[in-house]
């Protein structure tokens, strides 16, 4: 394969690229001495050619990106770091940490997420939505889907082969996502007169430096970290009881499960350091979701 190969939208099977999109690279047998190269939204193989004749090389997602600098910092549009204005200068494009090749990609599948060196783990794009997936317009699973935090961490991160982030990984790859507002939804879904979920990544300017979508509203996210108030007599607790067992705590209210990013109506409260400290592991909310990581393969 030709390792100095610049592929433009050209290279598309199909007239332009669509926000919200994954897309494929594949290096193609056109039949000649000379390997061609098609971008493709087909996860199998391109238009006008077959399994037989292609081979999937990697792929990336086209959607909102954030302005920044080497250092991965929001610049406005006078190219100042955290400069007046920084919270508008996006534009839509291929997510450059999105990109993936076969020998740099997530143990899970790649499709909506992206690398973040900053904690070398790969991470969603998008809260996971009720399809077990990251998905741009898709709905936030909540606890709606009668999800207790439990089972964000013991279903779903089990069945799509990803886990959750902590509350300082989280801080990481959401920084750069605007403070929601409380009078609109503008940088975030976050309105304090909104009443439920948001489809993910519709707002355009909740995006993180990495290209992260709604990190400031929309839901929580579920955390891995626990935290105990340890105050009190230990005993065997019964509250988290659902016919797996008991916890020996110091008090029924004990664990505590750190929740991150604020909800839709959060208002100026929703950001990147947002976070919630006083949830059971064992409840049922409707404006919680999950978020999830993947290691490199």
């Amino acid at each position: 394969i030709e390792s100095d190969v610049i592929l433009t939208e050209t290279a598309l099977d199909v007239d332009s690229f669509v926000v919200g999109k994954n897309y494929y690279v594949y290096c193609c047998d056109n039949g000649t001495d000379n390997e061609s190269y098609k971008i493709s939204l087909n996860a199998t193989y391109p238009v006008g050619y077959t399994a037989v004749n292609t081979r999937k090389i990697g792929g990336f997602h086209y959607g909102d990106c954030r302005v920044i600098n080497s250092d991965i910092e929001p610049l406005n549009s006078s190219n100042v770091s955290w400069g007046i204005g920084w919270e508008d200068n996006i534009f839509q494009g291929i997510l450059p940490y999105s990109i993936w090749t076969l020998a740099h990609r997530p143990k899970s599948e790649p499709e909506g997420m992206v690398y973040c060196p900053s904690i070398n783990k790969w991470v969603d794009i998008y809260i996971q939505s009720i399809n077990y997936k990251s998905e741009y317009g898709s709905v936030p699973m909540t606890g709606t889907e009668g999800l207790a935090y439990y089972d964000f961490h013991e279903k779903v991160a089990r069945k799509i082969r990803k886990n959750p982030l902590s509350y300082l990984e989280f801080c990481s790859v959401a920084d750069g996502s605007p403070n929601g507002r409380a009078d609109s939804n503008y940088y975030a879904w976050s309105k304090t007169t909104n009443t439920g979920r948001n489809g993910c990544g519709l707002v355009a300017k909740a995006v993180s430096v990495y290209g992260l979508k709604d990190c400031a509203g929309n839901v929580y996210e579920v955390s891995k970290d626990i935290s105990w108030e340890g105050s009190g007599t230990f005993a065997w607790r019964s509250a988290a009881n659902v016919k797996k067992g008991a916890i020996y705590a110091a008090l029924d209210t004990d664990p505590k499960i750190l929740l991150h990013g604020a909800s839709w109506s959060g208002g100026s409260s929703c950001g990147s350091r947002s976070a919630s400290c006083s949830n059971y592991p064992w409840n049922v909310d409707t404006d919680v979701g999950c978020r999830f990581s993947s290691d490199s393969l």
